[in-house]
């Protein structure tokens, strides 16, 4: 699968479950944030820099898709195996 169509149905996981996914950029005169899952006013978001590589993006939220119950929405089979594999590093 394309880097750029699995960041896609990643985001889209993500927000099936109520998760708002935001990319934007990160860095401040104060210094760089982390790119990660954060709760805004009781609602949970995922802040992705836009500075990072595709490969970076995909870790970065597959390894927080992991961490939610995924039973109750539908995932492409892809998907699911690849969130079952352990493949955050390489699409």
């Amino acid at each position: 699968m394309e880097p750029e169509v699995l960041v896609s149905e990643l985001r889209q996981a993500l927000e099936k479950l109520g998760v708002e996914v935001r990319e934007q950029n990160l860095e401040s005169e104060s210094g760089k944030a982390k790119s990660g899952l954060v709760r805004i006013r009781d609602q949970k978001a995922v802040l992705l820099d836009q500075a990072l590589s595709l490969e970076e993006k995909i870790k970065i939220l597959t390894l927080i898709l992991k961490e939610f119950d995924l039973e109750g929405i539908y995932l492409s089979p892809f998907l699911r195996k690849w969130l079952e594999g352990g493949n955050e590093k390489k699409p």
